[in-house]
């Protein structure tokens, strides 16, 4: 396994990230780009992860990807794939805030069809 550590404010980590994908041969060219999909996680990773879209902008700079192709790449990939796959309009529901407390990530199941009669252990 390779571990690489980068220092730097997110912009700066992500151009890191952008020439180690470019030079491991990342190839978008056919990427398609679903704008509304895209626009909708744009507004939600705006307002509350702003960050991490910062991160996303240089791995584009880093990498000489086109913005757009990059930030689909990562905020609508598992959307786009868990419809097709299950052909549902809708998918995925997950959300993280952060805090003094750290990160809490929360995920909703039900958008996958065999998670549907799904119980954690403590309902039972």
């Amino acid at each position: 396994m390779i571990i690489t550590e980068f220092r730097g404010n997110h912009f700066e980590i992500g151009e890191e990230q952008g020439k180690i994908y470019k030079k491991k041969g990342l190839n978008l060219d056919k990427t398609k780009v679903n704008e509304q999909i895209l626009d909708g996680q744009l507004k939600v990773y705006k307002k509350h992860y702003p960050r991490f879209l910062e991160e996303l902008k240089g791995v584009a700079r880093g990498g000489g990807f086109i913005e757009r192709k990059i930030l689909s790449l990562f905020l609508t990939r598992e959307i786009k794939s868990y419809s097709i796959k299950f052909n549902l309009k809708q998918a995925c529901t997950i959300f993280g805030v952060e805090n003094d407390n750290g990160v809490f990530v929360g995920r909703n199941l039900d958008w996958i069809p065999a998670t549907k009669f799904w119980k954690p252990a403590s309902a039972e």
